[in-house]
């Protein structure tokens, strides 16, 4: 089933980018303290379940052949967010936080070709 077909694609959309500008937006802020939650606080769990989120998101809401374009962008978008941190004085560059976040994508790619793919219909069915 194509993702035109989606009942309330718009709104898929409009999560998506949602979610892509609060992430964007935390990620440039400066450092927020986090009380210990174990592994989820851990600076490159997070970078890889946000990247891994935005990745099956967009996967979901554009079709196949849009992928590969998605997958670039967001590595790029990963990469110039941490050239802003280091350009910021207030956040650091890192190279395993871009490492976090293409395996993130990686992992988010790789998800969107299962039955998961399929996740938006499923949602839509039950409304």
């Amino acid at each position: 089933m194509s993702v035109r077909n989606l009942l309330h694609h718009k709104v898929w959309l409009g999560i998506g980018w949602g979610l892509l500008a609060f992430f964007v937006t935390l990620s440039l802020l400066p450092n927020i303290s986090v009380p210990n939650a174990g592994f989820l606080a851990s600076d490159k769990a997070v970078h890889f379940l946000a990247y891994l989120t935005l990745t099956f998101w967009f996967c979901l809401v554009y079709e196949r052949n849009a992928h590969y374009r998605i997958v670039g962008l967001l590595l790029a978008l990963g990469m110039l967010v941490e050239i802003l941190q280091w350009f910021s004085g207030y956040r650091m560059f890192e190279w395993a936080d871009m490492a976090a976040n293409a395996s993130g994508i990686v992992v988010g790619w790789l998800l969107a070709g299962t039955r998961f793919a399929r996740t938006l219909h499923w949602v839509e069915s039950k409304l």
